[in-house]
């Protein structure tokens, strides 16, 4: 069992956090991605919360990630507890997609969501990035989109 509670919901690009927004589009800036002229196929935003049991007392840590899928471009986001953010984009094509619960790894760390690999933003050679997802609905549309947007490009 995961240590991670997550919840996916579909949501329209503007409903995402603002903060979160705004530090997005100045990395897309910085590689001369326009937004407004791409073509949106889905936008989700995830919050997973890990419960962290220490001795004597108990914490959460949460995550929100925002994911922005258009027919050229992945690009994803993540603000850990208000204040640490991380961000990668990639092209489609340039990306391959792995059901995370399918890997080898989900046997020593249960989870769900997706490895995404390929060459990334920031990144000089390929790399691998795990994306954490619900179960919901929302999950499951943003997953065969993905997946469907990949094989096609």
């Amino acid at each position: 069992m995961s240590e991670w509670s997550r919840a996916t919901r579909e949501c329209k690009i503007d409903e995402l956090n603002p903060l979160m927004m705004s530090a997005i589009r100045k990395r897309l800036e910085s590689y001369n991605i326009d937004l407004a002229k791409e073509t949106l196929i889905i936008c989700c935003e995830t919050t997973s919360v890990r419960n962290v049991r220490k001795l004597f007392r108990s914490s959460s840590e949460v995550v929100k990630t925002s994911v922005v899928l258009t027919t050229q471009w992945l690009i994803w986001a993540a603000l850990k507890d208000s204040s640490a953010f991380s961000f990668r984009c990639g092209r489609l094509r340039a990306l391959t997609v792995q059901d995370y619960e399918r890997s080898e790894l989900n046997g020593l760390m249960p989870d769900t969501g997706l490895n995404i690999s390929g060459l990334q933003s920031d990144t000089l050679e390929p790399s691998v990035l795990f994306l954490g997802l619900g179960t919901d609905v929302s999950s499951l549309k943003f997953r065969e989109l993905l997946k469907t947007a990949t094989a096609a490009s």
